[in-house]
C-alpha cells in the first residue's frame, strides 16, 4: 500500500474515533461497555493496515480527541500522557507478533496485560501526585485498572474477527 493510501486509511480510523467518541459522550451508558473496546480495534486495525508509525499516532491522537470531545473528563487531562503510552504499548506488542495468527493473538493478549499494569500502576503510583481529587482518583482506579483490561480484549478480538473479513474478501 502506498503512503497515500495509508494516511489515508489511517485518517479514517481517527475519524471512526471521533465518531465513537462522540456517540460515546452522547450516550454515557454505551461508553463504558462500548467505546474503549472500538478504539482499541482502531488502533490495531491501523496498525495492521498502515503500519506501526500510524498505529501510533492514532495512540496518541485518540486521547487528545477525546477530551476535546467531552469524552475524557478534563479533570483527567494530566493523566493523558499515560493514556497515550498505555495505547503505544498495545499498538507495539501487536505490531512486534503480528505476523502470524497465533502471534496476533499472543500479541493482542501480551499487549492488552502489559497497557493494563502500565495503567494500573500509573494511576496507583504517578496519579496521586498530579493533584488530582480523591474521587477522580477512585473513578481512574476503576476506569483505568480491570476495565482497560477487557477493553483491549475485546477490542484486539474485535480487530481479529475485522482482519480475518476484510483478508478474506481480499483473497477471494
Amino acid at each position: 500500500m502506498n503512503q497515500t493510501k495509508r494516511i489515508t486509511l489511517a485518517g479514517l480510523f481517527l475519524a471512526l474515533a471521533i465518531v465513537f467518541q462522540l456517540l460515546g459522550r452522547s450516550y454515557p451508558d454505551v461508553s463504558r461497555n462500548l467505546v474503549g473496546p472500538l478504539i482499541n480495534m482502531l488502533l490495531l486495525l491501523c496498525v495492521w493496515y498502515c503500519g506501526l508509525r500510524y498505529g501510533l499516532m492514532l495512540s496518541v491522537l485518540t486521547p487528545l480527541t477525546a477530551l476535546l470531545v467531552g469524552q475524557l473528563n478534563p479533570v483527567m487531562a494530566p493523566f493523558m500522557p499515560f493514556i497515550m503510552i498505555g495505547n503505544a504499548l498495545l499498538v507495539l506488542a501487536f505490531h512486534f507478533f503480528r505476523n502470524h495468527l497465533p502471534g496476533r493473538i499472543l500479541g493482542i493478549i501480551l499487549g492488552a496485560i502489559i497497557k493494563y499494569f502500565f495503567m494500573s500502576l500509573s494511576v496507583r503510583f504517578i496519579a496521586p501526585s498530579l493533584g488530582l481529587p480523591d474521587p477522580v482518583l477512585k473513578n481512574m482506579a476503576f476506569a483505568f485498572g480491570t476495565v482497560q483490561l477487557i477493553a483491549a480484549l475485546i477490542g484486539g478480538l474485535l480487530a481479529m474477527i475485522v482482519i480475518e473479513l476484510l483478508d478474506k474478501r481480499v483473497r477471494s
